[in-house]
């Protein structure tokens, strides 16, 4: 959701940060490698997934539930890493992670997931990107910024995002303290209600919610045994 450059004409054009130092721990492979994870292999076993619980048939109502609970992890983990590294808070990194989003969606909408919530949490996420690529020097971005940014929370758009943003390139500039003071002023004037945490749950499992199933209108005449099964010993009652 990061790192993967997946975009038609753009794959390997976009600037590398310099400056960044290498994170203790860090996959030693480039973004984008065959040999690591891409939008294409998350797309593609989802797609596995999605293919086995139909054919389980397994209601299309829990069905949604169970995308609900992946795209959940999926922003939550690609969200938590944006909100601790550096060098992902770009404008550059936002275009990417806005793609990438966006595949999902697509994706999502493919398979009728769309309206049963599965794309929800994924709203952070999109906010996040969105405030990558935005125009960040005067009080009319700032007011723009408090109003774009509705699902994440004063903590995640100032402390970390704004704070973190760093150019990677000589047509952008460097936030500058003043703008940041401009942008959490306006946060407070917004009623957040409970605080948020700086990071998402990552274990977070909504509540499952059984849809009521009539039963199938079939007699136990009708019932064919597979020999097979080996339970010939059985007789009908």
């Amino acid at each position: 959701m990061l790192e993967s450059e997946t975009i038609p004409g753009l794959s390997g054009a976009l600037v590398k940060p310099v400056t960044a130092r290498k994170r203790a721990g860090s996959d030693p492979r480039p973004a984008g490698s065959p040999d690591g994870s891409s939008m294409t292999t998350v797309l593609r076993e989802l797609g596995a997934l999605h293919t086995a619980l139909v054919r389980q048939e397994l209601p299309p109502a829990l069905l949604e539930q169970a995308f609900r609970q992946l795209t959940h992890l999926l922003a939550a983990c690609s969200l938590n890493s944006l909100l601790l590294r550096k060098d992902m808070c770009c404008w550059n990194r936002g275009l990417v992670i806005r793609y990438n989003v966006s595949l999902l969606e697509e994706w999502l909408r493919g398979r009728g997931l769309q309206t049963g919530g599965a794309a929800a949490p994924l709203e952070p996420l999109i906010r996040a990107a969105q405030l990558l690529q935005m125009s960040k020097k005067s009080e009319a971005d700032a007011q723009a910024i408090v109003h774009t940014c509705n699902a994440l929370s004063s903590q995640q758009v100032v402390v970390k995002i704004l704070s973190q943003y760093t150019p990677q390139s000589d047509a952008e500039e460097r936030v500058t303290l003043n703008f940041i003071r401009i942008v959490q002023g306006l946060l407070k004037g917004r009623a957040d209600g409970n605080p948020t945490p700086l990071l998402l749950d990552i274990r977070r499992v909504f509540p499952v919610t059984f849809p009521h199933t009539p039963p199938a209108p079939i007699s136990a005449e009708q019932l064919h045994i597979p020999e097979t099964l080996k339970i010939n010993f059985l007789r009908r009652v």
